[in-house]
């Protein structure tokens, strides 16, 4: 079943499949083995490739395993009957992968493809075992080998939900966003399909399972790591690259390190790292515990390195910091000597900030990117006193980023509060004090503070309008902050 209309779909999975072995991620796969008493570990191979392939023109219709569906699962049926034809080899060494194209929904529709997963893996073993336990034979091929299959859908017949849900982006990599939402959950099953392929052992069983019952690829799902990269001219987000293409897959879970991976980085080489970029604070044995720096699970996460009279460029200090701590989520520069003629806008490539802080530094023409603004777990930001200038972007605030705090005092912003700002409802700080030029009406809105939303300045200490040109509209509902009556 191949996608209709969008760009070669075909050539997108055959090119990630046919580079997938080689790459970091299938070298933590590798890693998983199998043991039976009295014989040598057998690893999980290294060699992947494809043996077969066929187009399978709807033999089970547009909704297979629909919620009227007579058959205990028709994907095996589907391998079943391109096998008996000739046209896929068969071969219980093998893992069959059925993937569905941008029509094509499966299961039921409220707990199936479209509704509670991208794609399973599980054998024709399985299957039996599972349906012998409901007396169930319809579909039920008793003699069939036991192939290890998976199935995959195409997030596109879901609509925006689906390969939204499925870690796809509305811009993708390869100009397929359905198809390129399929990779990661095909590598997902792949990994554990080759660790766990009889799924009804579960946890106890010859497959591997932690504790709780998951499988590899279930431990690092919608984790990709800190070699995540956003491509400013296609405006996608990739981690890995083969093949002429670049794809963003899940990371996978390392037997060895217990941590996800492959691009997990040791504390070491973050405090060697951060040492580097400011080599004259004195981080001590850990930087972890130095005072500058915090750390989960030996990744730096957070620095702040705010008033030590440092100095220097500031953009060359951002490119250092993006390429070393891409995890953080916590970023302090100010009251220090660097110095830019821009805002530094590589910090919109730091995707998990929450708290970014660049008061009191000598900047000059810096304008706030609209980027700033679509970092999704963005909840403060300040920076006062560090020359600003020209206007607040007129950006989505209602619907991106959890922001809390927005400090922008003693700039010279012009303009006025953008409509989108006050129908911010996370929004509990806003200071905007001391931009002489910022003016026009305030837009009703701000409810978010304390829920005093029509309270005087006095009784909502967390906004300041004052030193602005900014004023109060008749009508207007929400708290002054300080600004004075049109």
């Amino acid at each position: 079943m191949e996608p209709t209309g969008l760009l070669k779909p075909k050539a997108i999975i055959t090119d990630f499949l046919s580079g997938l072995g080689q790459s970091d991620f299938w070298q933590i796969a590798a890693k998983y083995y199998q043991t039976i008493k009295g014989q040598p570990k057998r690893y999980v191979t290294k060699d992947l490739k494809i043996a077969g392939q066929v187009d399978d023109a709807y033999s089970f219709g547009k909704y297979p395993n629909n919620a009227n569906d007579a058959n205990w699962n028709d994907i095996p049926l589907i391998i079943n009957q391109h096998i008996k034809a000739g046209k896929l080899p068969s071969d219980t060494n093998s893992y069959y992968v059925v993937l569905g194209d941008d029509t094509v929904v499966e299961g039921p529709a409220d707990s199936g493809s479209c509704a509670a997963y991208c794609g399973y893996h599980t054998s024709v073993k399985s299957d039996q075992v599972s349906a012998a336990q409901y007396n169930y034979t319809t579909g039920i091929i008793p003699d069939q080998p036991d192939y290890v299959y998976t199935w995959v859908g195409n997030s596109d017949a879901c609509g925006l939900n689906g390969y939204i849900g499925c870690g796809g982006d509305t811009v993708s990599p390869n100009g397929n966003r359905g198809v390129d939402a399929m990779l990661s959950p095909l590598a997902h099953e792949l990994a554990e399909g080759s660790s766990n392929p009889n799924t009804y052992d579960g946890p106890g069983g010859s497959g591997w399972n932690n504790a709780d019952g998951y499988e590899n690829g279930d431990n690092c799902a919608y984790i990709y790591g800190s070699n995540r990269k956003f491509d400013w001219f296609g405006g996608f987000h990739y981690n890995q690259e083969w093949n002429g293409r670049k794809y963003q897959i899940q990371q996978l879970w390392d037997p060895e390190t217990q941590l996800c991976g492959p691009s997990y980085k040791k504390a070491a080489s973050d405090c060697a790292a951060l040492a580097k970029v400011f080599p004259t604070l004195n981080f001590g044995d850990d930087c972890c515990n130095s005072g500058y720096a915090d750390c989960t699970n030996g990744v730096v996460t957070a620095i702040d390195v705010r008033g030590n009279k440092l100095s220097g460029e500031l953009l060359p200090l951002i490119d250092q910091i993006v390429y070393h701590f891409p995890w953080l989520n916590s970023l302090r520069l100010g009251s220090n000597h660097f110095t830019a003629n821009q805002f530094p806008d590589r910090i919109c490539e730091l995707l998990f900030l929450q708290t970014l802080s660049l008061n009191s530094l000598p900047i000059t023409n810096a304008q706030l990117p609209d980027c700033l603004f679509i970092l999704f777990q963005l909840e403060s930001f300040s920076m006062t006193s560090s020359g600003l200038v020209g206007e607040i972007p007129a950006f989505d605030f209602e619907n991106f980023a959890p922001l809390k705090r927005l400090i922008l005092s003693n700039n010279n912003l012009t303009g006025s509060i953008p409509t989108s700002l006050a129908k911010k409802d996370t929004l509990t700080y806003l200071f905007l004090n001391g931009n002489s030029n910022l003016s026009g009406p305030v837009p009703n809105g701000f409810n978010g503070f304390g829920g005093l939303s029509a309270s005087p300045l006095a009784n909502v200490p967390y906004c300041d309008l004052t030193g602005t040109k900014l004023c109060i509209p008749k009508g207007y509902t929400g708290p002054t902050c300080g600004a004075p009556a049109c």
